[in-house]
C-alpha cells in the first residue's frame, strides 16, 4: 500500500513539474515573440537614421554625430542580431538593451543637433516610429514580467532553478521622456 502511494505521489510530482516547466516555456515564448516585433520595428527604423546620418555628414562636414548615430546603430544591430543567434537568453536581451539605451541618446542629441536635416514632416514620422516602438517595447516588457513573475513565484521557483529558466530582463522604453513635437512649448 505504501509503495503505491508512494508511486502515486512521485507521478503527480513528476505531472505537475512538466506542467510547470510547459508554462513557463510558453511565458517565455510569449516574450520572444513580443521581442520578435520589437526587433522588426527596430530593422525598419535603421534605413532611415543611417540615411539622415549621412546626409548630416555631408552638410556638416563629416560631423561627429553622424558616426556616434551610425556606430551606435550598428551596435543596436548587431546586439538584435545576437539575440536572435543565442535563442533570446537574458544577457543578450539585456546587451540589447544597452545598446537601445545608447542608440536613443544618440538620436536625441541628432534631434537637438543645430545642422540637422530633419523636416517637421521627417520629424513626426520619427516621433511616430519611436512611439510604435516604445508600444512594442512596453508589450515586450509586460509579457518579461509576467515570465519573470511566474520564476520567482515559489513552486515554480524549483523548476525554474532545476530547468535553468533564466528571466528576462526589460528592456528601457521613452515612457515621459519622449521628447516634445516641434512647435510645442
Amino acid at each position: 500500500m505504501g509503495v503505491w502511494l508512494l508511486m502515486a505521489l512521485s507521478t503527480l510530482l513528476l505531472f505537475w513539474t512538466v506542467g510547470v516547466h510547459q508554462r513557463l516555456l510558453s511565458l517565455r515564448q510569449n516574450a520572444v515573440q513580443a521581442f520578435g516585433q520589437v526587433a522588426l520595428l527596430l530593422a525598419q527604423r535603421s534605413p532611415a537614421w543611417l540615411t539622415h546620418s549621412e546626409a548630416l555628414a555631408a552638410v556638416s562636414g563629416g560631423h561627429d554625430l553622424a558616426e556616434r548615430c551610425r556606430a551606435a546603430d550598428q551596435q543596436l544591430q548587431a546586439a538584435v542580431a545576437l539575440a536572435r543567434v543565442q535563442r533570446h537568453d537574458a544577457a543578450s536581451l539585456r546587451s540589447c538593451g544597452l545598446a537601445l539605451a545608447s542608440a536613443r541618446e544618440v538620436a536625441l542629441a541628432v534631434l537637438d543637433d543645430p545642422h540637422a536635416l530633419l523636416s517637421d514632416g521627417e520629424h513626426a514620422a520619427w516621433r511616430q516610429a519611436e512611439q510604435s516602438l516604445d508600444f512594442a517595447l512596453a508589450n515586450y516588457n509586460r509579457e518579461a514580467q509576467v515570465h519573470l513573475l511566474a520564476c520567482e513565484r515559489w513552486p515554480s521557483r524549483v523548476v525554474s532553478w532545476l530547468a535553468r529558466h533564466r528571466p528576462l530582463p526589460t528592456l528601457p522604453t521613452w515612457g515621459e521622456a519622449m521628447p516634445p513635437a516641434r512647435g510645442a512649448a
